[in-house]
């Protein structure tokens, strides 16, 4: 079988194809196609070795914290900026002075270069970020 038979095949089904979805827009009657001729495969391209089948590797999905506003809001053990500074020294404290530093590189990450400016739609952001260093992250 030739590559332009094939083709025109291909296109006959097609219009065939057109015709069915489409019964309005086709005015002409339905091409006769040929019957369809059987795939015959040269026994030297056939493997008698299986191969096992290729699976792709698909990366687990980061976790994504959640923004304030969607979905369930999350707890914090603070309400209000007293509150806040007071979970953070706190933290301070749990975690020492060298990781205790990497606070200040959440409050930039969020904007902010002091924990008195911080607003409360950022408290839940602060909050997980700041419980991920406390769990060693």
């Amino acid at each position: 079988m030739s590559l332009e038979s094939s083709l025109e095949r291909i296109a006959v089904a097609l219009e065939q194809y057109i015709a069915m979805q489409n019964p309005a827009m086709s005015d002409a009657p339905a091409p006769e196609v040929a019957a369809p001729v059987p795939l015959v495969v040269p026994a030297s391209v056939v493997s008698t070795n299986p191969v096992a089948p290729v699976v792709p590797i698909v990366p687990a999905p980061a976790p994504v914290l959640p923004f304030p506003g969607a979905g369930a809001p999350q707890v914090t053990p603070f309400q209000d900026v007293p509150g806040l500074v007071s979970y953070t020294m706190q933290a301070y404290q749990e975690i020492g002075p060298e990781n205790g530093a990497k606070i200040q590189g959440v409050l930039s990450g969020l904007g902010y270069n002091n924990i008195n400016d911080v607003k409360p739609e950022h408290f839940a952001q602060f909050y997980a970020q700041i419980e991920m260093l406390k769990s060693g992250g």
